[in-house]
């Protein structure tokens, strides 16, 4: 599999969408811009209490958690 680069100035304005549109922090939205510019999966530990998980998953269909969802085959 190789590696994908994706340059911030790419990043910057779906991150910055998100933290003030979809109240996500700053640090999460840049992991969510990333992921929705790949179309790729984004898989996070467990719920987060400040609402990133379920406000991701209302930006990106492809949000997963380990503790719900079985990382071969999610569902």
């Amino acid at each position: 599999m190789d590696i994908v680069y994706i340059p911030s100035s790419e990043l910057v304005v779906t991150a910055l969408h998100h933290c003030r549109s979809h109240d996500i922090s700053t640090p999460d939205s840049w992991y969510l811009a990333a992921a929705e510019a790949t179309d790729a999966e984004l898989w996070i530990s467990h719920d987060h209490a400040d609402g990133f998980t379920a406000n991701a998953r209302k930006v990106h269909s492809k949000v997963y958690t380990l503790q719900k969802n079985s990382f071969y085959s999610p569902k």
